[in-house]
C-alpha cells in the first residue's frame, strides 16, 4: 500500500499563522489559484503517514511513517532534503501486514540540534527509541540505537493518540514529556524523561481513569509566579470522570511542574505537581443547548488564548465546535484552593468559560 503526502502551496503561510487569525476571529479563504498549485510525495511501498515536524530552521519537514522517516523540503515537499531511512521491525513473530500492530510505526520525531533528532517507533509492540545521527548539515542521518533515554517516548499500540513535549530544563538540558503506555496491561501515563536518565512517572493506580491524550503543550504560569512565571506543562485528554454519579467522558487537563523531580519514599519516581481539572465547552443559541464533552485536539496559541477542537458525546447528529478559553483561568482555577490533587482524590473545579468561534 502506497501513501500519498499532499501539500497546497500558498496555504503553507495560512497555516503558520493559523492562531494569529483564530484570535482575531477571521479566516482564510483560499484561492482557486491557490487549490490548483500543490505538490505531492507519494513513495512506494510506504503507508500510514503518522508524525510530521517542521525542523528548528523552518526549511525541512520531517516524517514518520510505519518502518520510515523522511525529510521534505518545506517549499516543494515532491522533493526530499535527505534520504529516507528505514527501520523495520526485528521481532520474529508471524505477522499479517493487513494488522495495524505489525511492523514499526514512527510516532514521535523530536529534533535536538542539527545533527541529531530522536525517533520512537511502535516496533511492533516493543516500543523504542532511536536517534538519527549525521556529522553536519550537508551529510546523510544514519540510525543508531543509543538514545540517551531509558524508556520509549511512544506506544506499544500504533492506535495510541501519544503526544510528546521537548523542555528545555533549568540546568541547561532538555526535559522530555510523552503521554504513552509501554506495557499491554497498563494505562496511558504521563511520563517525564531527562537525558542524565532520571525518570518520573504518573501514579497510574491512584489516578486511574482511562485517559486518551490528544495534545499537550508547555507555558508559563504567571499566576503562580508573577514576576518571572514557573514552568508548567499542560496534557489534554478525554477521560472518565469518575466524581460524577453516572460517569462520563470529559475533556481534562493535567498540570504538572516541568521542574518535578519526583518524591521520595511512596512518592519514589512519582509526581508530587500533579493537578487536573475538567473543561466545558457549550452553546446555549436560540435555545439550542450543546455540550462538547469530547476535545480531540487542543494548540496555545498567541497571547493568553488557547484553542480547542471539541465534538459532542452523545448527541444525534454529532456536532463539532472549535472553542477559545484564557489560559490564565485555567492558571488561576488550578492555583486555587479549592482544587485537589489528583494523586489520590478527584478534580474537583470545571472551568467553563469557552468562546465558540466555529
Amino acid at each position: 500500500m502506497t501513501a500519498r503526502l499532499l501539500c497546497v502551496l500558498g496555504l503553507m503561510s495560512c497555516c503558520w499563522q493559523c492562531l494569529g487569525l483564530l484570535e482575531s476571529h477571521s479566516f482564510a479563504s483560499p484561492t482557486t489559484s491557490d487549490l490548483e498549485t500543490f505538490r505531492t510525495f507519494e513513495p512506494e511501498q510506504t503507508s500510514d503517514f503518522k508524525t510530521l515536524l517542521v525542523s528548528n530552521d523552518g526549511q525541512t519537514l520531517f516524517v514518520g511513517a510505519r518502518e520510515k522517516v523522511f525529510g521534505l523540503n518545506l517549499s516543494d515537499i515532491s522533493r526530499p532534503v535527505f534520504r529516507s531511512l528505514s527501520w523495520p521491525s526485528k521481532r520474529s513473530h508471524p505477522c499479517n501486514r493487513r494488522n495495524p500492530e505489525c511492523g514499526n510505526l514512527i510516532q514521535v520525531i523530536h529534533q535536538l540540534n542539527a545533527t541529531h533528532v530522536l525517533i520512537c517507533g511502535t516496533n511492533f509492540m516493543a516500543p523504542k527509541n532511536k536517534l538519527l545521527v549525521r556529522k553536519d548539515s550537508k551529510s546523510e542521518y544514519v540510525l543508531h540505537d543509543e538514545n540517551m533515554l531509558d524508556l520509549p517516548l511512544c506506544s506499544y499500540d500504533p492506535n495510541d493518540s501519544v503526544t510528546s513535549l521537548a523542555v528545555p530544563s533549568s540546568n541547561g538540558g532538555t526535559a522530555f514529556f510523552s503521554t504513552t503506555r509501554s506495557r499491554v496491561d497498563s494505562e496511558m501515563a504521563l511520563m517525564k524523561q531527562t537525558l542524565d536518565r532520571y525518570t518520573v512517572l504518573a501514579n497510574e493506580q491512584n489516578i486511574s481513569s482511562d485517559p486518551r491524550y490528544v495534545a499537550s503543550f508547555f507555558a508559563y504560569d504567571t499566576i503562580a509566579e508573577p514576576s518571572v512565571g514557573m514552568g508548567k506543562v499542560y496534557a489534554v485528554s478525554v477521560e472518565t470522570a469518575r466524581e460524577m454519579v453516572v460517569p462520563v467522558q470529559r475533556a481534562t487537563v493535567t498540570q504538572v511542574c516541568a521542574n518535578d523531580a519526583g518524591g521520595s519514599e511512596a512518592f519514589n519516581m512519582k509526581w508530587t505537581s500533579l493537578l487536573k481539572l475538567r473543561l466545558q465547552c457549550s452553546t446555549d443559541v436560540e435555545n439550542y443547548r450543546s455540550h462538547f464533552n469530547l476535545v480531540t485536539d487542543m494548540v496555545k496559541g498567541s497571547g493568553d488564548l488557547v484553542y480547542g477542537t471539541f465534538m459532542t458525546l452523545d448527541a444525534e447528529p454529532q456536532s463539532s465546535a472549535v472553542c477559545s478559553f484564557r489560559l490564565s483561568d485555567i492558571q488561576t482555577a488550578f492555583n486555587s484552593n479549592q482544587l485537589q490533587s489528583a494523586v489520590g482524590n478527584k478534580p474537583s473545579i470545571t472551568v467553563s468559560y469557552a468562546k465558540i468561534l466555529l
